[in-house]
């Protein structure tokens, strides 16, 4: 519990909401295959702006990156698993 502590306090909770939505989005499409993968990168991107431009009260690129960051390594379970399975 200490390490996930230890986390939280570097990067805070809304990076890590951040990354978590990022690849939950992108994984959501993967049932599709590479073209979800994709599909589900760019839809995250879409929403991670819309999101910080309308919706948060200050633009912030550090929480688009920690999103992509999120679908990154979604994309590359995908692809770890699609090479086991």
């Amino acid at each position: 519990m200490k390490i996930i502590d230890d986390i939280v306090k570097k990067f805070g909770v809304d990076k890590i909401l951040h990354f978590l939505g990022g690849g939950w989005i992108t994984s959501a499409f993967s049932p599709i295959g590479w073209w979800g993968i994709l599909i589900g990168f760019i839809v995250m991107f879409v929403l991670s702006v819309i999101k910080e431009k309308f919706l948060d009260t200050f633009f912030d690129w550090t929480d688009i990156i920690a999103a992509t960051c999120g679908s990154a390594t979604a994309a590359v379970i995908y692809l770890i698993l699609s090479w086991i399975i």
